[in-house]
This record gives structure tokens, sequence and C-alpha cells, in this order.
């Protein structure tokens, strides 16, 4: 095949794998065989290697066949590409798969794979994605947009203004999971729209399960005041840890949200990196406080926001504390619970006053 060097990964079951195409600077379509023949022998192509399209700049148009089962890491990584499609027999898929691609037309998630993984659509340009229905899991760092195209660069001082085309991004409407920053897409330059009803919902730029019980994933910051609806009961871990890629870093940020009655756990990371944060109201059924629930990378940068710095906690009892949280300014508790919280807070969580 005269736009690859060769096929290795030879497996059982006469399959193999296309891995490094041919290092040309521009190509403009490219179709990936579903067998290859040697020494009389057929070979069916079942996955695309590793970095395997890393070497040139540009292509039309990539056509994958369906006998292609397994993508593997950074298979597109830093490449422009006019058209793809994903066929669903692709049933694993390595990391970074799309990290810093541009994609000029529409980007369709696999539906035959559940999660998405590690870097899968980081610092990817693409006019249209779609995660289907069938995706329940997003792991860290999984989506995090770039706007399109990717050379529209922002002018000095300016940030994020308004483009005439946005991103449109239709998640799919049966998230369960997100790691940590696992999806970003800029309410400046992202429109973000579900893939249908009958799952979860969206609400003020928030992603809830179906009957509002749970609240999944922040898709965007909240700079000014937030109530958290009441029928929540949970907060996922991490679900505000991403949309802080769009908020520029300054003191003058009033975040501050109030949790409602009913949640008992401040889960893992669950408000990490917003330094638009400054006041957090938890309720008085908060029973634990996870590890990292508020840091923020910011500490050391004096001339950012710092993330929060008023704590209310309505609960009689102390919370749990798991492991040590970030230094607050004022902390404010039940005043019949003073001595109670000082003790549990003793090198969990710093403060400058408690009262």
């Amino acid at each position: 095949w005269d736009d690859f060097y060769g096929y290795g990964g030879y497996e059982e079951g006469d399959e193999y794998e296309a891995i490094h195409e041919r290092d040309q600077v521009y190509l403009e379509d490219i179709t990936i065989p579903k067998a290859i023949h040697s020494d009389g022998k057929e070979y069916a192509v079942t996955s695309i290697g590793a970095k395997a399209f890393v070497g040139s700049f540009r292509y039309r148009k990539i056509s994958l066949p369906e006998t292609i089962t397994y993508i593997g890491d950074y298979a597109f990584y830093q490449r422009k590409i006019e058209e793809i499609s994903l066929p669903d027999s692709v049933t694993g898929m390595g990391i970074g798969v799309f990290e810093d691609t541009e994609v000029e037309g529409e980007l369709v998630f696999p539906a035959s794979i559940d999660t998405v993984p590690y870097h899968t659509f980081y610092r990817t340009a693409v006019q249209r994605l779609v995660i289907p229905d069938t995706v329940t899991r997003l792991e860290r760092y999984a989506v995090m947009l770039d706007r399109y195209p990717a050379e529209a660069w922002y002018p000095a001082g300016d940030w994020y203004p308004e483009y005439s085309k946005k991103i449109e991004v239709v998640l799919s409407k049966n998230l369960k999971e997100a790691g940590e920053c696992a999806f970003y897409a800029s309410p400046y330059f992202c429109t973000v729209k579900l893939t249908g009803k009958g799952g979860n919902v969206i609400e003020d730029g928030v992603l809830f399960n179906k009957k509002k019980t749970e609240l999944i994933l922040a898709l965007e910051a909240k700079t000014g005041d937030y109530h958290i609806p009441k029928t929540v009961r949970r907060i996922h871990a991490y679900a505000f840890s991403a949309v802080s890629q769009g908020v520029e870093p300054t003191n003058s940020a009033t975040g501050r949200i109030w949790i409602p009655e009913g949640v008992k756990v401040l889960e893992k990371g669950t408000f990490r990196n917003c330094f638009w944060l400054k006041s957090l109201s938890l309720p008085s059924t908060i029973e634990r406080i996870e590890a990292g629930a508020w840091s923020c990378i910011s500490l050391d940068q004096p001339n950012t926001g710092n993330g929060l710095r008023n704590l209310v906690i309505k609960a009689k009892t102390p919370p749990e504390i798991v492991g040590r949280q970030k230094t607050l300014r004022y902390i404010n508790v039940p005043n019949r619970s003073l001595d109670e919280y000082k003790e549990v807070l003793s090198g969990k969580i710093g403060y400058k006053k408690l009262y």
C-alpha cells in the first residue's frame, strides 16, 4: 500500500495493524483497506497503531474500514483533517487519539464504546462533536475543546471574544460519571445540547440526572450567586473542576454557591481550581468533606483569584474532614458547636477566623 510504510502487530487470526504513514506534508484522501495480501495470504486490518498519522500535516479525508476494532494512543495527534468517520466496529481506544487535532467537519465518537478515554479530545478544534447515548463515562481531561478554527488566537488582553461560528457539542444524555476536568466546552465559543430527551437534563449551564437528584457536571462557571436546586442529593466528584478554563483569573470574582439540605458528602475535588468561587454554604446535613474539595492551583499566584475564602457550615455536628483542605479566611459554624469545630478542624482546614 503506497501511502504506508507497512503493517505490524501481526496476531493470531491473520490480522494486521496499520502502524505508520509515510512522512508527507500534504496528502489528499487516505483509505485504509479492510485487508492486505502478502505471500498469497490475506490479512485483515484490525487496528490503527499508536501515533500512526504523526509525521504529516493535512488530510482531506481519512476512511477507516469496518474491520478496525482498536485505535492506538495519539493516532491522529496534531493533525488537520477535513473529514473522518470512526466506524462502530471500534470497541477500544487509547489515550489522546485526537489531542491537538483540528477537524473541519463533524466528529462522532464510536457508539460501541461507553467511555471517552483520557485526552481523547484534549485541545481539539472541531466544528461539531457528537458523543452518543452509549457513552456513560468521561475520563479525566477527556473533552477539553479548543476554539475553531485553531488559528483564531485571541487579541492581546482579550479573553474569549465572541465568534460568529461556534462549536456545537452534542453530549450523551446518559452520562453518569466524569473524572477531573473531564469536560470543558467554553460557552464563549461552544454550544452544548444533549442527544435527546428521556435522560439527563441541562439547566442553567449544569448537567443533572433526569430527576435532578444528582448534579453530574457543571458546563460553565458560576461567577455570581448560584443556588443548587433543592432536589439535589448528590454532587459528583470534580463536578465544577473544568469550568474555570474560560474565566479570567481575577480577585474581583465573587462566585457564591449554596448547597441544598439533603446533601451529605462534598466529594473529592468538587470545586477544584474554581478560583472564581469565593463563598460556599454547606447544609446542616453535611457529614463528610473529601480530599481537595476546593483546592486551587492559583495559590502561588498572588495577583490572581485564590479560590474559596469564606465557608459556612450549618451542621451542628462537625463533618468528617478527609485530608488537609485549602486554608480559608473565615469559617462560620453553629455557635453552640464552636469548640467541637475547633478540635475537628485542627490540622485539617486552616483559617484566620472561626466564628
